[in-house]
């Protein structure tokens, strides 16, 4: 594979929130009233350290992703600090999409402000689901009340790039019901929707709970309403789970789906200089003490196919030359006999220099993917 190269974007992750949720497989713990204060004050200079030792190592960062856990459950005064350090030690371009991921319940007038005195123009919102019973059924904590007024606030402090995360496959959901969240969110004025299959992973409340998920049918019958539903309003699917108007896709998650260098900080986050990939300690003690990053270090060959199968999770796909002078490898020629394989079971589609997945790919993105891997 291609040098090492500067990173062009930076992830940060809050561990925080309120409460845990039951299908939360994200590394973040509640932190109680009284000990809050501590513990992010704790958090922010670990932080301003870990920036301190990267600063050198990135070139104007095209994004920045706050994401967690939720962020805005940080304090008004932690949330100022933490986006004050990001510009303090980083060059952040005056083009730069800066997102910061929130919660309803914990986005008030004050944290709108801060947020948007420190240039961010992008905030996605957790919605998951508009029915309390659904939302009730996944352990989803908080509520959705004055979620329109703060919307307005938003748009009116600048705010103005909005997205929603809806779940899909909840327990005892039917087909009509996530139409309606849909369609709900379609009344506000979001130009990208996340769409996500609800994943069963080891360790989480809600598997304990051995819950009746819907049908692989009517799952796949919900894949196809958002495509539906959401292709009448203007959106497109541009990659497995996320739909967007043109022109506003996701810039940092874009960035790393085609191989783009990222800084992670904060604890479980993690960095790809092109070659390698780093990974912070996902547990907050270890990482306030300094455990070095478990490093991910593959041969390039092996890279290379990542990247590849990373790339055939959007509808842009890969360009062949961009992919060579990326990774130094042809895919035609050194993935020839898998992309074969692929294209032969429906899987992807060529046309001329440009290699993306079909339907049917995306549908079976974890196929597409193990082929190559």
């Amino acid at each position: 594979m291609s040098h090492r190269r500067l990173f062009h974007s930076l992830y940060v992750h809050v561990p925080f929130c309120r409460e845990k949720c039951a299908y939360c497989g994200f590394y973040s713990f509640p932190a109680g009233n009284a000990e809050q204060y501590q513990t992010e004050k704790l958090y922010l200079e670990r932080l301003g350290e870990e920036f301190s030792a990267r600063q050198q190592d990135h070139a104007p960062l095209r994004s920045v992703y706050i994401g967690g856990g939720t962020p805005t459950a940080l304090s008004p005064e932690s949330m100022h600090k933490l986006l004050s350090l990001v510009f303090d030690y980083f060059h952040v371009s005056s083009s730069a999409e800066i997102t910061v991921e929130s919660n309803p319940e914990s986005l008030s007038t004050e944290k709108i402000a801060i947020l948007s005195t420190h240039h961010v123009n992008r905030l996605s919102i957790g919605i998951q689901s508009f029915h309390g019973s659904l939302r009730h059924a996944m352990g989803r904590r908080g509520h959705l009340d004055g979620l329109e007024e703060k919307l307005l606030q938003c748009r009116e402090k600048g705010l103005d790039i909005l997205n929603f995360d809806l779940i899909y496959g909840i327990p005892g959901q039917s087909i009509r019901q996530w139409q309606e969240d849909l369609q709900k969110a379609l009344s506000y004025p979001v130009s990208h929707v996340s769409c996500y299959a609800l994943t069963l992973e080891e360790n989480i409340a809600l598997t304990n709970q051995e819950p009746v998920l819907p049908s692989e049918e009517d799952e796949l019958a919900m894949w196809d309403k958002a495509d539906a539903v959401l292709g009448e309003s203007g959106f497109r699917r541009y990659e497995i789970s996320n739909f967007a108007y043109p022109g506003r896709e996701c810039r940092h998650n874009l960035d790393v789906w085609h191989g783009g260098t990222y800084l992670g900080c904060g604890p479980a986050a993690c960095s790809f200089d092109g070659t390698t990939r780093f990974c912070n300690a996902a547990d907050f003690q270890s990482w306030l003490n300094r455990t070095p990053p478990v490093v991910d270090e593959v041969d390039p060959p092996t890279r290379a196919a990542e990247i590849l199968a990373f790339g055939l999770r959007t509808a842009e796909g890969w360009c062949r030359p961009d992919f060579y002078k990326l990774t130094g490898y042809d895919f035609w020629s050194h993935f020839q006999d898998k992309l074969a394989h692929l294209q032969a079971m429906g899987l992807v589609e060529a046309q001329g220099d440009h290699l993306f997945p079909t339907e049917k790919g995306f549908r079976f993105a974890d196929t597409l993917a193990r082929e190559l891997l």
